[in-house]
Parts: C-alpha cells; structure tokens; sequence
C-alpha cells in the first residue's frame, strides 16, 4: 500500500493552529498563498504523512529545506584553511582577495566555509555571490544549503532586498547591470562578496563597471578562478595586476593551489589525454577534399580536417564514441566506480542533436543538455540546469552538451570525456 503524500484539509489547520499562524523557521506570517504544510522527515526519506511529522512553514523556508535533513560535513583539506587563514590575517589591511586553485579542488566550498566563518566570528551578516551562469547560481545555493546551513536565494526578483530566512543572493555576471544600483544601496561593510570564476567579467568590458560600482562599498570581496589571467582590454574591478616578462599585464593571487598539487594532495584525479586523429572528405562546391589531421598546415587547412572529422553524422565521431565508451564501461565493471559516466563537447546544437540520436540508436543511456544563444533565454536555461540536476543522480551513462557543462559544474560521477570539437590548440 502506497502512503499518501499530501496533508489533508484537516491536518493542515491543525498545523498551522500549533504553530500560531506564523512560519516555524523564520516567523513570517502565513496566509492561504504562502502556506506549505511540510513534513519534517521528508516523504522521500520514508517520513509519515502525520501531524506529529508535519509544521507549517512558508513556500520560500519550504523551498529552501527542500528534502533535506541534516548537513553533509565538511573536512576542510589542507589548501583551504591555507587560504581560508590568509583572507582572515589580513583582513585588517585589505578587502579584496583573489584565491586561484585547480579546477575540481572544491573552490565552491572553501567559499562557503569562509563565509561560514565570516557570519560566525567577524561581524558579517550577508552574502552576494556571482557566477558566470544560471546553473552555477544555483549550485551555489545548493552547496552552501546542503554543507553550511546558509540559505541564499537564487531566484531574487531585484525589486527589493532579499527576505529571511535568506541571508543573500546569488546572481549572474550578465544579470548585474540591471541591479548594480539596487545593489550598491543594499550592500554594506557587513556584506561578504564571492565573484566566481572572477576572469569571467572580461567577457563583456560593461560589466567590469557595474561590478564595481555595484560591490566597491562590501566589507569582503572574494575572486575565485581556476587560473591566472591577463588584463588585455577588459578591466576586471578588485583584481591586482603586474607586468610580466612579455609587458602584459597579469592578475596577482593572495593564494595560488595549482593542478600539479591538487593532484599530489590527491584532491583531484590526475587526467590523461588520448589524442584520436583520423582521414576526412569534405566538399566545397563541385570539388571533393581528403585531408588528415597535421599540426603543419595552415590554420585554415586545419579547420576544414577537424570541422570534417568531427562531422556530427561521420564515421569518425562514431568510431570515438565506441572507444570512450568501452573505457567508461571498464570502469562501470568496478565496484568503486559503477556509477560513472561519460560526456561528450559537441560544437554546436545541430552536432549535439545528430550525436545523441547516434548513441541513443545504439540502445546507450544518453541525455542531451544544450543552452540557448540568448544568455536571457532563462526558461531554456532552467530547462536545461534541470536535465544536468537529474544526471548527477541517475543511472545513464551519456549525456551530450553544448556550452552548458563546463567550469564549475559538478558531476563528480562524470570519469570520460569526449571532445568532438574542431578548436586548435596553441
């Protein structure tokens, strides 16, 4: 017999009497178009639909308690006290850090334990955090929720400040413009900010200004990257810079955790590249072309091979595929790794659609996620963050993406990936 999931009528008022009207996590008044009755335990994790199971809270408290129970905890590897001691010693002399460490060493949670640390011992109060795109905004709210307690709102609707139990928001880089006033008026020296994946801003020379205007008054700017960079002509707010031997200027970290010792920490997995070449045709007009992948032509020569060989509909995409696949399902073989999967980098939207219909031909688990051209197409984009969501957890082998898995994006499952791009590498 399958367990009912809702509150009834009755059980909802009695709720909502023992619980004076008001929301038990963060006493906001309940009205008919706020209030949730929420299971304690949750239904998912076997919690009974009862009273004695049940309190009233408000949509945005049930909203961020989602189906979770306890917080995961955080051991904090050794890097990130480093620079966690680093920010905190010198909070005396300056406000502005940048911290670079490895892709995969847990930059999203280092940010989050500091914060935890700011709240609990230095006064601060609440958070801005920005990242690169709607995906990563979210995550933020995840991580910081499910290992810290922090709840910040990620949906934000930019007409006033954030509301309890939310102690912040996390934003978009190309979000800010729109806000940058709303934000400088709400912004204070008790304000910590994490600008996530920092080197991000050059991409557009309108938000280094915003940026600035909107967070120059925050008690604490945290910059996060995963690698040094250069000021071309892009002006990135809050970052240091100095000459380097070529006159370039070059960012300037508080902290540096390179990949080489991620690795030796075994923090991260060390990476292998196999490289796969191969024979392509291609036609221009009335003339048919063969070419074979080589470092020595010309770069215009090299595009044609590469857009040729990664053809979404050729044999060479095909003939990959099946390789990386027989590696990921050696590691589905072992106990330790059974849940692993693979992702394939496809060019563009047409290559994506045509390789997951050629894998899902072959009776492979594939899932297909790909992001509009319009960074303000948000409905795509929830779309899309929700297929990568139910990824992490699922069963399926494949999943195919364009632009949208990339830095930041955790899928810890994720052991082979498949570039089917045509870029040429320095």
């Amino acid at each position: 017999m399958v367990m009912r999931r809702a509150f009834n009528r009755k059980e909802k008022a009695a709720l909502y009497l023992v619980g004076g009207g008001v929301c038990q996590i963060c006493g906001v008044e309940l009205t008919n178009k706020n209030y949730h009755a929420d299971h304690i335990q949750p239904y998912s994790k076997k919690g009974l639909t009862d009273v004695v199971n049940g309190q009233a809270l408000c949509d945005k408290c049930n909203l961020f308690k989602s189906n979770k129970t306890t917080m995961k905890q955080f051991n904090e590897h050794k890097w990130q006290k480093e620079a966690r001691i680093k920010i905190e010693s010198n909070l005396h002399l300056k406000r502005h850090f940048l911290i670079e460490a490895s892709v995969g060493s847990g930059k999203t949670l280092f940010g989050g334990n500091v914060l935890k640390n700011m709240f609990e011992s230095y006064g601060f109060d609440n958070v801005v955090i920005v990242a690169p795109s709607v995906n990563l905004r979210k995550g933020w709210a995840d991580e910081l929720f499910e290992w810290f307690g922090i709840q910040i709102d990620y949906d934000w609707n930019m007409t006033c400040g954030w509301q309890k139990p939310a102690v912040g928001v996390s934003l978009t880089y190309h979000s800010i413009n729109t806000c940058s006033l709303l934000l400088r008026k709400l912004i204070t020296d008790r304000t910590v900010v994490i600008l996530d994946e920092i080197h991000h801003i050059g991409d557009n020379k309108s938000w280094g200004a915003g940026i600035k205007s909107a967070f120059e008054n925050a008690g604490l700017v945290i910059g996060l990257s995963a690698t040094p960079f250069r000021q071309d002509d892009a002006y990135i707010p809050f970052v240091e810079y100095k000459s380097n031997d070529d006159g370039l200027l070059e960012s300037v970290s508080d902290y540096s955790y390179p990949y080489w010792r991620a690795v030796k920490d075994d923090v991260v997995r060390p990476v292998s590249f196999e490289i796969f070449g191969g024979k392509a045709e291609w036609k221009e007009g009335e003339y048919t072309y063969y070419g074979q992948a080589n470092p020595r032509l010309l770069e215009r020569d090299q595009k044609k091979i590469l857009r040729a060989l990664t053809d979404s509909i050729g044999r060479w995409t095909i003939d990959t595929f099946k390789e990386a696949n027989d590696k990921l399902q050696q590691l589905r073989k072992e106990a330790l790794t059974a849940d692993s999967a693979g992702l394939i980098v496809c060019n563009n939207r047409y290559d994506a659609e045509n390789t997951y219909k050629a894998i899902k031909a072959m009776g492979v688990k594939c899932k297909l996620v790909i992001s509009s051209d319009d960074d303000l197409d948000t409905k795509m984009e929830d779309s899309a963050n929700t297929i990568i969501d139910n990824f992490k957890n699922s069963s399926d082998e494949w999943i195919v993406a364009v632009r949208m898995i990339s830095e930041g994006v955790n899928i810890p499952r994720i052991r082979v990936i498949l570039y089917s791009l045509f870029y040429i590498l320095p």
